[in-house]
């Protein structure tokens, strides 16, 4: 009985942790926003041009102007695409 109590508690916390606490939210015209969109049509147009290394890194600056971590691990990877 205790063991289940305890992964109760412990599912709990985490849906709290995610659900509550989780996501940052970014707003539409701050500095961070504005950042993105230039980066992520600049990558959209790198892209339809073919070049794929120019796309990439403006992905990356992407993802650091929203303040999320590059997945770096196979874990990182896995979790995301699970989580998608």
């Amino acid at each position: 009985a205790i063991k289940w109590l305890l992964h109760g508690v412990i599912a709990l916390a985490v849906l709290v942790r995610i659900f509550v606490f989780g996501e940052p939210v970014t707003r539409p015209h701050s500095d961070n926003a504005v950042l993105f969109w230039r980066h992520r049509n600049q990558a959209e147009a790198d892209l339809a041009k073919g070049d794929t290394m120019s796309a990439s890194r403006h992905l990356q600056i992407c993802l650091t102007a929203l303040k999320r971590p590059l997945p770096v691990s196979k874990l990182d990877v896995g979790c995301g695409l699970i989580w998608q």
